[in-house]
């Protein structure tokens, strides 16, 4: 299943937030979250078990919570976004997450962002769909698990060059 990492995400009769990334059990590399940013200056980010989820489509995530049951939900960060130093090392906590638009870095430099994953039916990431290029150039590239070298909150690396990824397939027969 195709699951956009920014998306609408709708409770049972009203637009709970939108998708800010989710949160990885490492081992397996299995969504076991849904990252959701609330609406509102500064309302929080929430965790939602996948197990919350009913429907998930390249639009929208549906979850089967009403917003009295999403809003007891574990705030996940804090309200207002706070900004790091670059030579922090995240912790173990943060290496367990990935966010919409995280940066896409091949072995020779960067190749675009990631905006989706491609799930298997247990939550298995089984490819990270990344935009690629310019606004007339772009294109979408699905880059299987097996090339992904390391998962960071804002950052995926790969173990392929710049013109491997090139090669690669693009999501729904692009090329």
């Amino acid at each position: 299943m195709l699951f956009p990492l920014h998306a609408p995400v709708q409770c049972l009769t009203t637009v709970c937030g939108v998708v800010s990334g989710v949160m990885l059990d490492p081992p397996e590399r299995r969504v076991a979250y849904v990252l959701v940013q609330q609406f509102g200056l500064l309302a929080p980010e929430r965790m939602a078990p996948v197990t919350a989820i009913s429907a998930v489509d390249e639009h929208q995530i549906s979850l089967n919570v009403d917003e009295d049951d999403f809003a007891e939900y574990s705030a996940m960060s804090e309200p207002v976004e706070l900004y790091r130093l670059a030579d922090e090392t995240p912790t173990p906590f943060e290496e367990h997450i990935l966010r919409h638009n995280a940066r896409v870095i091949a072995a020779d430099g960067p190749v675009g962002r990631a905006g989706a994953l491609l799930l298997a039916p247990d939550w298995t990431i089984e490819q990270i769909v990344l935009r690629h290029g310019h606004l007339w150039g772009a294109r979408t590239i699905a880059i299987p698990i097996g090339h992904v070298a390391s998962i960071s909150e804002f950052t995926v690396t790969l173990s392929l060059d710049r013109r491997a990824v090139e090669a690669l397939a693009g999501v729904g027969g692009e090329q």
